[in-house]
């Protein structure tokens, strides 16, 4: 086992320009669940991670260069290697952060830190649902269970020494939909859910909307190129705003770092786009309790803060790390957290005139410089609303959205309804006039 104290006593010896440790211990708890949902295996794994980043000054210039270590009988050597490569390895000279006072907020749920009977109750309360009459034409196909417990700590040579620990619970289950829904085809879903408590879990809830999705995924058809009204809710919604794969471009031009670079369209107190809707307000919040986004610092050890990025459609700040803040002369914000969007004035009912919802993608995956995309569609709804006000929804796949994101923006509308997920806090829907799906039909 390594031993910080140590390691940082060694540091102090050597009498570096700079240094930073990073410590990471996590415990892992996983269920793995067959066909029919039986249970295959169980995996339990604790895991300790030590990186060492060591900083040298040459002239108006820094070098970093970093090492993970094993044993602290290693660093010497491997402390002499980086000093040689941090002539290699330069830029232009920044600050470390220095030691500030931490928000508290919640992040550990203490049933995830010893999980395994929470974990085959959810299993249980899954298995059950499947079971049920309605669902007879619904097969599961695997089901895993994956439970995390991080505990995190940042200490550097001016002072920083702060800690973190964090909770996560995700679940992944497989869906094979056929029979009599639509006979002689099959459609395979797979749900995925990312919370950090049980809290904010709830099994049953998980399995009906899934299977509803899937059975509506199953008996959908193709769709024809279309202009118009077109809305996002369920994960689209959130999707739009906070990609997985990467940073909606809305959020990355407010990068101190894309701004050093000169690649970011926004200025300090100017509109980001001529808003004919709706005007956004988006802020970067790392603070939410129990989201698996927070995070109490960055990776420097910068102490993470609530910041508005946009406010009322106008650019407001930079979010940025200790390097690029220096660079630019402001203030660095710390970790960039959930994506959080003003709601709307009208609820999201008043959004269901005649055109498509798209409530799925595949995979929305924005070009974050241009705004361009183009998101194939796993499941919408043609929506339509007849004269006495009646609203139908038929079921299509396929298909993509396509456009550009600053040009979607300036005729959007957000609902007054607000949902929370992983890394998104905004309106539960979204409409945009003029927008296009490039049918298949």
């Amino acid at each position: 086992m390594v031993k910080i104290n140590k390691i940082i006593s060694l540091l102090k010896k050597r009498k570096l320009d700079g240094w930073k440790i990073s410590l990471a211990e996590i415990k892992r708890t996983n269920l793995y669940y067959t066909k029919y949902l039986e249970k295959e295996s169980e995996l339990n794994a604790f895991r300790t991670n030590v990186d060492i980043t060591i900083y040298k000054h040459l002239g108006k210039e820094i070098g970093e260069s970093s090492f993970s270590i094993l044993d602290e009988n290693e660093i010497d050597k491997k402390i002499n290697d980086a000093l040689v490569l941090c002539d290699y390895s330069t830029k232009p000279k920044f600050s470390l952060p220095v030691k500030n006072k931490l928000s508290r907020v919640s992040l550990v749920d203490k049933k995830l830190i010893n999980p395994i009977k929470h974990l085959e109750d959810i299993h249980k309360t899954i298995k059950y649902e499947l079971t049920k009459n309605e669902n007879k034409n619904i097969k599961p196909n695997n089901l895993e269970l994956h439970s995390s417990y991080l505990k995190s700590r940042i200490v550097n040579s001016n002072g920083v020494d702060f800690k973190e620990e964090k909770t996560a619970l995700y679940v992944e289950l497989t869906l094979t939909a056929s029979g009599v829904l639509n006979s002689g085809k099959e459609q395979e879903h797979v749900a995925m859910k990312e919370v950090s408590s049980l809290s904010k879990f709830n099994a049953n809830k998980f399995v009906q909307e899934n299977v509803s999705l899937v059975k509506d995924v199953l008996n959908s058809s193709l769709i024809k190129t279309f202009k118009g009204n077109v809305m996002l809710s369920g994960e689209a919604s959130s999707e739009f705003f906070a990609p997985h794969l990467g940073l909606n471009p809305l959020v990355m031009h407010a990068s101190a770092k894309i701004k050093h670079m000169n690649l970011s369209k926004y200025n300090l107190n100017k509109k980001i786009a001529k808003f004919n809707g709706d005007k956004l307000t988006i802020l970067s919040n790392p603070l939410l309790k129990l989201n698996p986004s927070s995070s109490l610092f960055d990776g420097d050890g910068v102490v993470s803060k609530k910041i508005k990025l946009i406010d009322n459609g106008v650019f407001n700040n930079y979010f940025s790390n200790k390097q690029y803040a220096d660079y630019l002369k402001i203030k660095a914000t710390g970790a960039l957290g959930s994506i959080e969007v003003s709601k709307g004035k009208k609820l999201a009912k008043a959004f269901y005139v005649s055109g498509l919802e798209i409530v799925s993608f595949s995979s929305f995956s924005p070009n974050s410089i241009s705004g361009d995309f183009s998101a194939e569609i796993r499941l919408g709804y043609v929506v339509k609303k007849d004269k006495s006000g009646k609203i139908t929804k038929k079921p299509f796949k396929g298909g993509m959205f396509t456009g550009n994101i600053f040009d979607l923006i300036e005729e959007m509308y957000l609902s007054k309804e607000i949902k929370e997920t992983n890394g998104y806090k905004g309106p539960k829907l979204v409409m945009f006039k003029n927008a296009i799906v490039s049918g298949m039909e």
